[in-house]
């Protein structure tokens, strides 16, 4: 059925796709999954790569392209100026991206700014939606249809499709489709609250709130937030309160930062009412606080948050987040931490798994324990790096800090400075890129085009088109049975014009198209290992149509729902041998049908699921003979008008139990072939005709014939 996809054709393969067959096929068709024939390379780094390394270990670079090309490790681009071997010099930090350490299996990839996916190895007449692991893109593609005029150089006479890429790669980055235009809005996540005036406010409910008010205790109600880590695109804070009295009342909403106010805003809340109030801000990863004070009346507080807007386009990798508990026999639950006892505690941490971190979370829980006065403690990192916090009488708090970066056994540590305290919880949880390769970390792949267009790239498209005008017209979409098959045969299976019967052929296709308004319509893809014979006859069966090869010809014949006149008349004197009789009987009730259910549609993308149903019963026959079901696959047919009207056809053959025939034949003098109609000359069924099924050699001067009767 054709050359499978190779390297010696395509040096730029993806490996997966090394010995697949290319598509080919007829019709309009929907999300046909296309190959990625030019897909850039990748390898593994051998070794760690540190910060200053101006050269990489790969565990093999003999596929990669002559130098200088740009390559991708995480999110830093290097640019390639020499290979030695499996060693390559790169220039760090290419195209302005930062340098960061890689440890060593981590994949390292070709950054491209093009790469080609194989259609079809045919023309074809257009090319349509383009997408991208599901989604659809909108731009950055360059279609060709292969035929003459539209053609990528280097794919003179196929079908593909060009993706553009960014010089600044990170997955999907540079597509404009569903998915990157989410990224582009970037992803939502909730900010961390580390320390608040009441914790009523963070588990607030219905019936558990905070107050706070002009005449209250406590005249404002506060949340700090810890830091974020990583690009901050927008920060959204919210306040869910309820004012009970029958006035109105104003609050003041501020976030500040270290007794700065950095944005402030008055509102106004209505008498017995209950409401969200929101403040807007734009980028920014500092420590924070959201800030509520009524400036009259007293209002109940259910809530204070914060979501952040996080960009993470350029964080192409998975990551995975593991808990550190304190290493050795400490026993934090039972420790107190006084300024004038023991003033600070520390914890060390086991070493983790083989990676690079991200970031790391350190934290204390302590609650204040002396009831009549307020403690005060510092969290503090191996880094150097504090935070401290007061402690009101008898609550507790947790205390948090968000480092970039660091090595897995970086301490934590809690001081007091002031009063006295129960440390209740101490730890840290670290987010880093796996160092192993593997599907904890990323695909295992031997194409960039995977890390940066996506896993699948499928398109909708008509595909074989009339280039030369011997179907339906120069430039049309080859798709009419009698078409499909012509084409198929000719152009598939080497048949030359002169054996084909056309008189048969432009008969079966008028009937085709004034079977149903439109005619019948095929769209399918030629697998790569299908029998180019039995696929010519499922075409014929899922057409109500009948194909044969005779006297050097390819014939084909449109079954019409009405007997047609017979082609012969068998008598006894031709059958073959002594004794030979014509053998009746009727189909048996097992093999009726009279409700038939058609899938139809086949899907491409949806592994294997049909997105189309037609269905026919024969009521007649249910309530005569009862209900027997039967459901048919048509592959080829996408339109249901066309499957219902094979569907009523194939009805006629099944709802009543007719009469079958079974004789033989010398072959030699016998004309008849599939498909022809017969009468027989016998006393008790002369009259009626018979549809020829099947014709079987049974040896080399006789064969077998197998008649069903007409059904009407």
């Amino acid at each position: 059925m054709g050359a499978l996809l190779s390297y010696s054709e395509y040096p730029g393969l993806d490996q997966r796709e090394q010995g697949m067959p290319p598509n080919s096929g007829y019709g309009a068709v929907e999300s046909m999954r296309c190959h990625a024939v030019e897909g850039g390379l990748t390898a593994s780094l051998s070794m760690p790569v540190a910060l200053s390394d101006i050269k990489i270990a790969v565990e093999d670079a003999s596929g990669f392209p002559d130098t200088p090309f740009t390559l991708q490790a995480g999110v830093e681009q290097m640019r390639a100026t020499l290979i030695s071997g499996d060693l390559i010099t790169v220039t760090r930090s290419y195209n302005g991206t930062r340098a960061s350490t890689h440890p060593a299996g981590r994949m390292v990839f070709e950054a491209r700014d093009r790469y080609v996916y194989l259609l079809a190895d045919h023309p074809v007449r257009a090319v349509g939606a383009v997408y991208v692991d599901g989604s659809r893109l909108l731009e950055g593609y360059t279609p060709y249809t292969g035929q003459p005029g539209d053609e990528l150089q280097g794919y003179e006479g196929k079908a593909v499709v060009a993706l553009d890429c960014s010089p600044y790669v990170g997955r999907q980055f540079n597509v404009m489709r569903a998915d990157a235009l989410a990224r582009a809005k970037g992803r939502e996540e909730a900010a961390l609250p580390v320390s608040w005036s009441s914790l009523d406010i963070v588990n607030g409910s219905e019936t558990s709130f905070a107050q706070a008010g002009d005449k209250d205790a406590r005249p404002t109600a506060w949340v700090a937030f810890e830091r974020a880590f990583g690009a901050v695109m927008g920060q959204r804070y919210n306040a869910d309160l309820e004012n009970l009295s029958l006035d109105g009342i104003s609050v003041r909403v501020l976030v500040r930062k270290s007794g700065g106010v950095l944005i402030a805003r008055v509102f106004q809340v209505p008498a017995l009412t209950r409401k969200t109030l929101t403040l807007w801000r734009g980028p920014g990863q500092e420590d924070d606080e959201l800030v509520l004070s009524p400036m009259s009346g007293q209002l109940r507080v259910y809530s204070m948050t914060k979501v952040l807007t996080l960009d993470d386009s350029l964080e192409p990798e998975p990551i995975v987040t593991l808990e550190l508990p304190p290493a050795g026999p400490l026993s934090v639950r039972t420790t107190k931490l006084s300024a004038l006892g023991r003033q600070r505690i520390k914890a060390d941490y086991p070493q983790g798994p083989t990676g690079t971190v991200r970031q790391q979370r350190h934290y204390i829980e302590v609650t204040e324990v002396t009831g009549t006065s307020e403690a005060r403690v510092r969290l503090v990192t191996g880094s150097g790096e504090f935070k401290e916090a007061v402690i009101r009488a008898g609550l507790r708090d947790t205390i948090s800090i968000v480092s970039k970066g660091g090595d897995w056994g970086m301490t934590t540590q809690a001081v007091a400075l002031r009063g006295e305290v129960k440390l209740t919880g101490m730890g840290k949880s670290v987010e880093y890129y796996p160092g192993t390769t593997g599907p904890a970390r990323e695909i295992s792949t031997a194409s960039s085009a995977r890390i940066v267009v996506g896993e699948d790239v499928c398109v909708d498209a008509e595909l074989a088109v009339d280039l030369d005008g011997s179907y339906a017209g120069v430039g049309t979409l080859i798709e009419r049975p009698d078409h499909v098959m012509r084409h198929f045969l000719t152009n598939r299976m080497g048949f030359g014009a002169d054996e084909i019967d056309k008189a048969s052929f432009d008969a079966a296709g008028a009937s085709y198209f004034n079977a149903i308004a439109g005619g019948y319509r095929l769209a399918f893809l030629v697998g790569g290992n299908s029998n180019p014979s039995e696929l010519l006859m499922q075409i014929a069966w899922e057409t109500r149509s009948t194909v044969s090869y005779d006297a050097g010809k390819w014939k084909l014949k449109f079954l019409p729902d009405i007997a047609p006149a017979p082609v012969k008349t068998i008598g006894s004197g031709e059958l073959a041998g002594e004794g030979s009789m014509f053998v009746f009987d009727r189909m048996p009730l097992s093999e009726l049908a009279n409700t038939l259910v058609a899938k139809h549609a086949h899907s491409l993308a949806d592994k294997g699921q049909w997105h189309g149903l037609a269905s026919m019963t024969n009521s007649a026959s249910v309530a005569k003979y009862g209900s027997h079901a039967r459901t048919i696959e048509l592959e080829m047919v996408r339109d249901k008008a066309t499957a219902e009207s094979v569907l009523a056809h194939m009805l006629k053959q099944r709802a009543v139990p007719l009469l079958r025939v079974t004789f033989s034949v010398f072959y030699e003098h016998f004309d008849l072939k599939a498909g022809d109609t017969i009468e027989i000359d016998n006393p008790l069924y002369g009259s009626r005709r018979f549809f020829v099924e099947r014709i079987s050699r049974t040896d080399r001067f006789t064969a077998e014939v197998n008649a069903i009767e007409w059904w009407v």
